[in-house]
């Protein structure tokens, strides 16, 4: 038979275990989480410049009728 001492071993090792594989676990979701991130932020980043490309300038008349001279 087996006593409590070995119910607790193997508890611990079980625990242990666990733990070890959490790591690799944890690193990967870090690494996919900033792999994410960065794709994110160099698609905002295209977007935005995009947005700020010169495009057609609005033309004069519409300046002057808000009351905005062309001087």
């Amino acid at each position: 038979m087996c006593g409590s001492a070995d119910y607790d071993a193997l508890r611990t090792c079980a625990s242990r275990l666990l733990g070890l594989s959490a790591i690799p676990l944890a690193v990967f979701a870090v690494r996919r989480t900033a792999r994410h991130l960065a794709e994110l932020r160099s698609v905002r980043s295209k977007w935005s410049l995009a947005r700020l490309k010169p495009g057609p300038s609005v033309p004069l008349t519409r300046l002057e009728s808000r009351g905005h001279s062309a001087r």
